[in-house]
Formats: C-alpha cells, sequence, structure tokens
C-alpha cells in the first residue's frame, strides 16, 4: 500500500515588537514573510512613536544641547 503525505507548510509565528523590550528576528522569519517591506507591515508600530516628557524645562534642554 502506497500512503501519500501532504506537505502542508506552517505559517510562520513571528512575534510583534514589544516596547522596551529587544526584539531579534532570524533572516529566516523575514524571508517567511514576504520580504523586508512585508515583515515591517507586520511587526512594526502602525503610529508614530511619540517621545516621552522628560520634564526637562528649556533652559535645560538648551544646556544639554551645547553637549551634543
Amino acid at each position: 500500500m502506497v500512503t501519500s503525505r501532504t506537505n502542508k507548510q506552517k505559517k510562520p509565528v513571528i512575534p510583534l515588537l514589544k516596547k522596551g523590550k529587544l526584539n531579534i528576528y532570524s533572516p529566516e522569519q523575514i524571508k517567511a514573510a514576504g520580504g523586508m517591506d512585508s515583515f515591517l507591515d507586520i511587526v512594526a508600530n502602525k503610529e508614530p512613536i511619540s517621545m516621552p516628557d522628560f520634564g526637562f524645562t528649556e533652559s535645560q534642554w538648551k544646556e544639554m544641547e551645547k553637549y551634543l
């Protein structure tokens, strides 16, 4: 008796970016997503990330900018 097996490919599991965490992805995950553009569509934030308020005054910001 000859049995045939279907070769079903599993859909890749690509975890989303996590805020405040180091996210490491392999080249295989990027290829499985269909390339870099498709990969970024899956994992990247859809909205811009706003800069947090650090509580510095305008004069403190200007002082810090002198050292940059």
